[in-house]
């Protein structure tokens, strides 16, 4: 495929901050699989029973537009993953300093 993918955000992240021309150069080895471009995004899905949920639903978009949303949102992606590190760290944190037996950390 020519594209170098990971699974995690983090490392995802972490290879493409701060290196603008390497997210693009990524981005446009992207192969056109029949015109469209096949991923994968969280939406708000609407449920049976009327109640809307997020999902991950799988997405097509042509190829330039794919670009343009990937570069577009990769700002916020990264504010998202960081935000996503302080709290699991401030949760850690917190557990760390808590007297053993004073609470149920097992739902944290």
């Amino acid at each position: 495929m020519n594209v170098t993918t990971c699974t995690s955000p983090d490392k995802f992240v972490e290879i493409y901050q701060g290196n603008p021309e390497y997210l693009q150069e990524m981005l446009q080895k992207v192969p056109e699989n029949g015109g469209d471009i096949k991923f994968q995004q969280w939406k708000k899905v609407k449920l049976a029973y009327g109640k809307e949920r997020l999902r991950v639903v799988e997405v097509q978009n042509e190829k330039g537009a794919f670009i343009e949303m990937m570069t577009a949102t990769f700002g916020e992606f990264m504010s998202h993953i960081e935000r996503v590190k302080q709290q699991y760290s401030a949760v850690k944190n917190i557990k760390d300093k808590l007297l053993h037996g004073h609470t149920d950390t097992n739902g944290l």
